[in-house]
């Protein structure tokens, strides 16, 4: 009895001091949380003063939208490929067609986020951060929300 139970001791034992394991960040890990537009060109609605628009990007894959104190407007859900080159941004509703995709490209550049895209499923995936006249591209720029202390 007493050979059966060291080998036992001995496992527990060298296990108990093993780090522990790290989850992988998630893809997109840069873009949770939430941001205010600060500009806007090309393909977009006007950025009047009084109507700020803010989007949270949540861990689980939520894209939530919303003008200053309106109420959001339909979720939708949102992925990248931080791989491609330049970073690569789905934007969809939850419930919608690829003709309800917004395909964009992204940058973090600490709290300031860039989003470069169009609507529409089959559309090309804009290749820079330019929302040139005759194109469907928007060029939007966003800065971090801090959290309220």
């Amino acid at each position: 009895m007493r050979t059966a139970f060291v080998p036992v001791l001995l496992v527990c034992a060298s296990t108990a001091g093993a780090p522990a394991l790290k989850h992988p960040k998630p893809k997109g890990g840069e873009l949770v949380g939430g941001w205010v537009r600060v500009e806007a060109t090309g393909n977009v609605f006007p950025l009047p003063d009084r109507f700020p628009v803010y989007v949270t990007f949540t861990a689980d894959g939520r894209y939530v939208r919303r003008h200053a104190d309106d109420p959001p407007h339909p979720e939708r859900v949102w992925s990248v490929d931080p791989k491609a080159t330049p970073a690569a941004l789905d934007i969809r509703h939850a419930t919608g067609t690829d003709a309800q995709l917004f395909v964009a490209i992204y940058k973090v550049e600490g709290d300031t986020l860039t989003i470069c895209g169009q609507h529409g499923g089959g559309r090309p995936r804009p290749t820079e951060f330019a929302a040139p006249k005759g194109t469907t591209f928007s060029l939007q720029v966003y800065k971090r929300v801090k959290p309220k202390d």
